[in-house]
């Protein structure tokens, strides 16, 4: 029965309300059409691989009474797989937040660091262990967080001790 939508197209389902969903019937039909072929299909290769189990095989019951294993087998699955995630990416991660938070620490005046949006300066003053003040052109001084500091390129001099005279 055939019916017609809004836009004035003859729409073979009659919950359909534009050309779309004529589609949508299409496709859907096609894909069920297929599915019954493809499983039609995979019966037949399942029926060709029993053949080929042998009746022992088949009759064992004890290898079949547990679905996964032991418990002791996955241990011995996974255990290995832990010690190479350790050795190749946690440690090497802990180790280069180490070094990172190292560097952060030292910055001290005359710094050359470059912060995350790529803005280049040198530090021209270490306000506490959160923040410094970072000279970005000649006169123009910025207040940044040490967290946002992505590299220290040069290390400047170390810091003059005024003495009272």
């Amino acid at each position: 029965m055939a019916f017609r939508c809004s836009k004035g197209y003859e729409v073979l389902n009659r919950y359909a309300a534009c050309p779309m969903s004529v589609a949508f019937v299409a496709i859907t039909t096609i894909f069920r059409r297929l599915e019954a072929g493809w499983a039609e299909l995979f019966a037949r290769e399942y029926e060709e691989f029993y053949m080929l189990v042998t009746e022992a095989f088949a009759q064992d019951g004890a290898a079949a009474a547990t679905g996964f294993g032991s418990g002791l087998e996955m241990l011995f699955l996974f255990a290995p797989l832990m010690v190479v995630w350790y050795f190749f990416l946690i440690r090497p991660q802990r180790a280069q937040m180490k070094k990172r938070q190292e560097t952060l620490t030292a910055i001290r005046r005359g710094d050359q660091v470059v912060l995350g949006g790529g803005i280049t300066g040198k530090v021209t003053k270490v306000i506490d262990d959160a923040e410094i003040e970072v000279e970005i052109a000649e006169g123009v001084k910025i207040r940044a967080l040490r967290t946002y500091i992505a590299e220290v390129r040069v290390k400047g001099e170390p810091v003059k001790t005024e003495t009272a005279s």
